[in-house]
């Protein structure tokens, strides 16, 4: 038999429906039984989280609660669960602030260790540096005084004066006792130690810092069989160390001036008995203006320097009794001590010309005596002699 067109488009027709109702009948069955078991997996699933989805909606209720409160109360919006991280990642940024600030304390630290080790360095650098110069610059002040003493040894006298004027004040002392007790201060080689213990009879202790000064004193009363009169004693007049009204008389010639005159009074009063006297020679003005030139050098030499005025002024403030005074004679300069001082000045010239500090020591001595030369109307040593009483009896 033969199909004509129509007829087998019909039967393709037939075939793709039945083709499509049996897809659909499987479909049907597929999703039948997809239901039951999505429909038994649910009521499954739903059985085994129930517990947790009445806890979760437990949950869901509180926290609707505070949420609701806290916004309230104008606090934070945020569930207690947010609350927690934020206040755990806040924790932690602190902690690793406070991690951070203690290494920064840590190098802070050190870098101050080391800064105070560099300023200890420094300071025990600066300290051996400082050592070194002061060292250096005693070793020139001691070089310096050695030159000195050397301009003065051999010397008669280490300032103007002589037995005349020695004598002349000794007689000006009232109320003397026979063999007194006598302190030379600042004495130097002696001569008037010497003048004193002859002539008075009594016992003399002179005191001076320059032990070859005393040697030579003891040689010289040896000498002059005085020695049993005379006892020296190496003390500088800063630091006299004796009992409170111990002498009769305390004698300075040409030293006060190395504590200041009215420092010197005041210094040795206490070492006066009732009624006991002191004698001093001291570098003064005798006149109101003097020249600029000799003005000039004093001012550098001895800037204290005063009228004779001011000083029997100073006197009479302090407690002492202003005896007299008088102007030493040109004299007293020249024969015990510039002539022989020019003789050392020549002599030591010529050893040490080629040593420029000791020869401008050397020079200066010689301005010195020069500017006498010139200006002796005008300044000279003055011996003051005042008594420890407030009145003295005629």
């Amino acid at each position: 038999m033969f199909l004509t067109p129509k007829s087998s488009t019909a039967i393709k027709l037939f075939s793709w429906t039945s083709r499509v109702v049996s897809l659909c009948k499987k479909s049907v069955r597929v999703s039948l039984i997809w239901a039951c078991i999505r429909a038994t997996l649910t009521d499954a699933l739903y059985r085994f989280f129930e517990p947790l989805v009445f806890r979760l909606n437990a949950f869901c209720t509180l926290r609707s609660f505070w949420y609701s409160r806290w916004k309230c109360f104008g606090l934070v919006i945020f569930s207690p669960s947010l609350v927690l991280i934020k206040l755990y990642y806040l924790l932690l940024i602190t902690y690793y602030l406070l991690l951070i600030t203690y290494y920064l304390l840590l190098i802070t630290y050190y870098l101050l260790l080391i800064t105070y080790y560099l300023l200890l360095i420094t300071y025990y650098l600066l300290l051996i540096t400082s050592s070194r110069v002061k060292f250096s610059s005693l070793n020139q002040q001691e070089k310096n005084v050695d030159i000195f003493f050397e301009i003065h040894s051999e010397l008669p006298r280490e300032a103007p004066g002589n037995d005349e004027a020695t004598a002349k004040a000794l007689s000006l002392v009232p109320k003397l006792p026979k063999n007194p007790i006598i302190l030379d201060i600042g004495c130097g080689p002696g001569m008037q130690t010497l003048a004193l213990a002859r002539i008075t009879g009594g016992q003399v202790i002179a005191v001076d810092t320059h032990q070859p000064f005393l040697d030579e004193l003891q040689r010289r009363a040896e000498e002059q069989n005085l020695s049993s009169q005379i006892r020296t004693q190496n003390c500088s007049m800063l630091a006299l160390d004796f009992k409170q009204d111990s002498f009769d008389l305390i004698w300075s010639e040409g030293a006060i001036y190395i504590m200041g005159f009215r420092e010197g009074l005041q210094s040795w009063y206490r070492f006066l008995k009732p009624e006991g006297s002191v004698a001093v020679s001291e570098l003064s003005w005798l006149v109101k203006n003097p020249p600029e030139e000799p003005l000039e050098f004093f001012k550098k030499e001895y800037p204290s320097m005063k009228h004779i005025e001011d000083n029997i002024s100073i006197i009479k403030q302090l407690e002492y009794s202003y005896i007299n005074s008088f102007i030493l004679p040109e004299a007293a300069w020249w024969d015990n001590y510039y002539i022989p001082l020019e003789r050392r000045i020549s002599k030591l010239r010529k050893k040490y010309q080629n040593n420029p500090q000791a020869h401008n020591i050397i020079e200066e001595h010689q301005t010195e005596i020069e500017i006498y030369r010139n200006y002796y109307q005008y300044y000279g040593y003055v011996f003051y002699l005042m008594q420890k009483e407030s009145k003295i009896t005629e």
